[in-house]
């Protein structure tokens, strides 16, 4: 708890921290506006819909995953997240806890703004969903977590933030979407370990990961424990190695 307060403290005192916030929270916000231009007013609006810009917000959850740790870590790794070598991974695992807790709430929180903007509008918002419906905006916050734990463990291994970033953002928007489409045997079973891929397996099922996924559940949710143990592994003996200056 110690560890959680300091990290809390260290991060929302850094403006960067409060604008990547912003962002999602004003991206979760306008997206679901702008879908009711020529809408009728009569159907009502479903509430899995403000999280249909969940892929966008992704992008923002990787970047801040990444750059909000590393900006300290191009120093030569001095921050103060190095001053106590025993709590070292402990102080990164804090930190990735309340980082990504905080984007998790400011996303919520554009929900929330933006169901009293749609309502404003003059739409009926309908609460009621189908199991399919909850499993995919349960899907969406299960993305930004696998994906954004994945960007910062990977800037403390590589060192460098923006590595990292390219790397999550390359496979977000360019291996998850090309390797299944090269009808190559090799491309879909290097397919079956990318992780947003199997993020969306462990909570929706193998019919919402689309085309070339042949594993289940299970297998899915191993891969993704097998992944995030070696990366954080790998942070572990990094940040423990590090000098301090």
């Amino acid at each position: 708890m110690l560890h959680m307060k300091s990290q809390a403290r260290a991060l929302f005192s850094l403006r960067i921290t409060w604008i990547y916030m912003a962002i999602i929270a004003a991206s979760m916000t306008a997206i679901p506006m702008l879908l009711t231009i020529g809408e009728s007013r009569d159907e009502p609006f479903s509430f899995s819909s403000f999280f249909e810009s969940g892929q966008i917000v992704l992008i923002v959850v990787l970047f801040g995953a990444a750059m909000i740790p590393g900006s300290d870590l191009v120093k030569g790794a001095t921050a103060w997240c190095y001053l106590s070598h025993k709590n070292r991974f402990a102080l990164m695992t804090a930190q990735l806890v309340v980082l990504l807790g905080a984007f998790l709430v400011a996303a919520s929180l554009g929900v929330a703004v933006g169901i009293l903007g749609v309502c404003a509008l003059g739409f009926r918002v309908d609460f009621v969903l189908s199991k399919q419906d909850w499993a995919s905006i349960a899907s969406v916050y299960s993305q930004w977590i696998v994906l954004g734990t994945i960007a910062l463990l990977l800037t403390y291994i590589l060192g460098r933030a923006v590595y990292a970033a390219l790397l999550m953002v390359l496979d977000a928007l360019f291996l998850e979407v090309s390797l299944p489409l090269l009808g190559k045997d090799w491309a879909e079973t290097l397919a079956q370990f990318l992780p947003l891929r199997n993020s969306i397996v462990v909570v929706q099922g193998v019919d919402a990961a689309g085309m070339g996924t042949d594993i289940g559940q299970a297998a899915a949710a191993a891969i993704l424990v097998v992944t995030i143990g070696a990366l954080g592994l790998l942070a572990w003996r990094t940040v423990n190695r590090c000098a301090v200056n």
